[in-house]
């Protein structure tokens, strides 16, 4: 047996015994929002330098000292900021701190460990299961209370983000053990998200854990991912799932999305979640889309449900999460039958009364176009389709028109179609039509229209061109259809990408640049590599990143691109971060009337001082909400509507926590680590698979499930 398996059937026997001793002191219990910040509890002069150093990712500056320092608020700065960081340096300081007998030290050094457990499982997992098992057994452990940062769940966290079979056997061990058993189907259920993969043993145990009257609330987590199940494991995911129906909360909630799963025999108990009134709006979207992954056999319930929905759709409910509802019925519908093309009808006849509200307007407008299209099948000049928007130039109009041509060839007159929605001025609508040529390659000219987008000045179009050559080399050759090796890009290919990537406006932007380096790796560009190579060095984690998979797609095999020099500055909104101690409301006026909204420091201090800042500046006001997945997120804070938008100013740094997202919590918005700017989301239900993975900078109201895409937002004031 070798060390490492040693190490974890020693820490094995540990759990299920609580017989292991570490050092005995207790860690003191802390609220997770109230006191994971020690500013203003350390001295000032110290916890600014380590702010300052977390911000830059500058693990130098944190010295061995401060983090042995007998002052435990000092520790857990020190600590935050290398979890934050979490390059290779930071992980050896971590596991370091891992030894610390402060509770939110070692949940902290935890969490950091788990971002940096990439290709270091063999190392890490042994490690963190040792520790595990250590602070179970001390005499002071008890079962996690919530509110509180506990270091078992960050442990729990970080195992299932190393994976592999030890950290599997480890979390399924501690299925088995009524104080962690809730921890441990975490754990399973992050390492299904971030693997894609479950071990048979780790499904019947869960499976197990499931089915007993005290069933841990996240059990079914990991059956929520897509993912093979045998005729035998889908029999029993349906009886475990069906009796979660009569639960409450989350472990209901994963109970419906885990009935996906279960196979065509779910469609009967999601049929009638879908159809009852006394299901919450939330829970019906949920059964939706889980009758979606269900394909053919799903569909007759959903147009059941589409006819019975139309009677509701007054004014008022359409200003309500009703609509959403609607909505993601609509969506889920991808074969209608003849029940659901009467109610399809419908839908797109729907009157558009003259002085409506706009947002009752817009509302209207989405349906009938959403609704056209499906009727509509290959027929992109179909009478329904052609009047689902009043407006000729309508956005929805044109993107059901899209959504219409990708059914078929494009090419002749479906292509000159096609062709006069790439030259949209609508950003939307033209990489909407953009991203169409991943689909379709019998396109004539692609190389040229991508070599044009390349060159846009809209960020959000230029980012789709090349987020299409990244995944479609071939479409960069003259005939759009050349295999992938071996073909040289047209030639206006290239000399967009070289004009491209000398732009310097794209500080504000790092998806953009992203996608281009992306783009240049799988194209093997290699009047690209100066770039690449600047790229590599760059102090941002997620440019680095995409710049090293690029030079190993240039031939680099072994190249890292691990080593940079930190920010010689902190963000100009560190100061004032500093500054804030409490908790600031603000009042969102929109077309639907007042949302509430408080932004608490606590957490992210720079990124709510960024928020504060925009607030202040009038940034958000007269703004669209861009994006709204009903039972999911709202999402704020793009001025150009396309996704791509932002603050114009340099990206913040993430400050991500280990404390769950719970409904109406509100997140700062990532395309990768340290590129959050100036949109923000507001969860909608509880979605376990962003813990941990944004800023928690807040909470919203209820109210804001009533928002769809498109609403605006009139001014965001200061609460007085």
């Amino acid at each position: 047996m070798t060390r490492p398996e040693r190490i974890v059937a020693t820490a094995y026997v540990c759990l299920l015994a609580l017989g292991c001793q570490d050092k005995p002191a207790p860690g003191p219990s802390a609220s997770a929002r109230s006191s994971a910040s020690a500013l203003g509890v350390a001295p000032s002069a110290t916890a600014s330098a380590l702010r300052s150093a977390e911000h830059r990712r500058d693990t130098r500056a944190i010295d061995d000292a401060t983090q042995k320092h007998k002052d435990p608020e000092l520790r857990r700065l020190a600590t935050i900021a290398l979890s934050r960081i979490a390059d290779e340096p930071a992980r050896e300081r971590l596991l370091a701190l891992l030894h610390d007998e402060d509770r939110q030290v070692l949940t902290w050094a935890a969490y950091g460990l788990g971002y940096t457990c990439k290709g270091r499982a063999a190392e890490l997992v042994p490690r963190l299961t040792l520790r595990a098992a250590s602070w179970a057994a001390r005499a002071s452990f008890r079962p996690e209370n919530k509110g509180e940062l506990e270091p078992l769940a960050a442990i729990a966290d970080a195992l299932g983000r190393c994976g592999g079979s030890d950290a599997e056997s480890t979390l399924r061990a501690w299925l088995t053990r009524p104080a962690l058993a809730e921890l441990g189907a975490r754990g399973l259920g992050r390492l299904t998200a971030e693997h894609q993969r479950l071990e048979d043993a780790s499904t019947v145990a869960l499976l197990d854990a499931a089915s007993h009257k005290e069933a841990p609330e996240s059990a079914l987590l990991a059956f929520t991912h897509s993912m093979p199940l045998s005729p035998t494991v889908q029999e029993h995911l349906l009886t475990v799932a069906k009796q979660g129906l009569g639960r409450s909360g989350l472990a209901r909630s994963l109970a419906i999305r885990a009935l996906a799963g279960a196979g065509a025999a779910a469609v009967a108990p999601l049929s009638e979640l879908l159809g009852s009134s006394e299901a919450s709006s939330v829970e019906r979207i949920l059964a939706a889309r889980s009758l979606a992954r269900l394909a053919d056999a799903g569909q007759t319930a959903l147009g059941q449900t589409l006819a019975a929905l139309l009677p509701k759709l007054t004014p008022a409910a359409l200003l309500s999460p009703t609509f959403g509802l609607v909505e993601s019925v609509l969506l889920a519908i991808s074969a209608p039958d003849d029940a659901a093309k009467k109610a399809l009808v419908e839908l797109a006849s729907l009157p558009l009364v003259d002085g409506a509200a706009p947002a009752v307007r817009r509302r209207v407008v989405r349906l009938r176009c959403v609704a056209a299209s499906l009727l509509a099948g290959r027929a992109s000049a179909a009478k329904l389709l052609r009047e689902c928007d009043p407006d000729p130039e309508g956005e929805e109009g044109r993107l059901a028109k899209l959504s219409v041509l990708d059914r078929g060839p494009l090419s002749g007159a479906r292509g000159r179609s096609w062709r006069t929605l790439v030259d949209s001025k609508q950003p939307r609508v033209q990489q909407a039509a953009l991203r169409l040529l991943s689909t379709h390659p019998e396109v004539e000219g692609a190389a040229g229209l991508l070599a044009q987008a390349l060159g846009a000045r809209e960020e959000g179009t230029l980012a789709t061109a090349a987020q299409v050559l990244a995944a479609h080399p071939e479409r960069a050759a003259r005939d759009g259809r050349a295999p992938t090796h071996g073909v040289a890009p047209d030639t206006a290919i290239i000399q967009a990408f070289r004009n491209t990537l000398e732009r310097e406006d794209f500080v504000a932007s790092l998806e953009v640049v992203a996608a281009l380096l992306d783009a240049a790796g799988a194209l093997e560009l290699l009047s690209s590599k100066p770039a690449l190579e600047r790229y590599c060095k760059s102090d941002l984690p997620t440019l680095r990143e995409h710049a090293e998979r690029a030079l190993v797609a240039l031939g680099d095999k072994t190249r890292h691109c691990t080593s940079f020099v930190p920010a010689k500055a902190p963000p100009p909104e560190l100061p004032k971060a500093l500054e804030l101690r409490t908790p600031v409301r603000l009042i969102v006026k929109t077309e639907l009337g007042e949302l509430g909204l408080t932004l608490d420091p606590t957490l992210a201090p720079v990124a709510v001082a960024r928020l504060l800042d925009l607030v202040k500046s009038g940034h958000f006001n007269g703004m669209s909400v861009h994006r709204v997945v009903p039972g999911f997120v709202v999402q704020v804070g793009d001025e150009v509507g396309d996704g791509f938008g932002h603050a114009g100013r340099p990206p913040i740094r993430c400050e991500t926590s280990p404390v769950p997202f719970q409904s109406f919590d509100v997140g700062m918005a990532l395309a990768g680590r340290d590129t959050a700017s100036s949109q923000f989301f507001v969860t909608l239900e509880r979605y376990p698979r962003l813990d941990g993975n944004f800023a928690w900078v807040g909470r919203a109201g209820p109210e804001w499930a009533r928002l769809a895409q498109g609403d605006r937002i009139l001014e965001v004031t200061l609460a007085r």
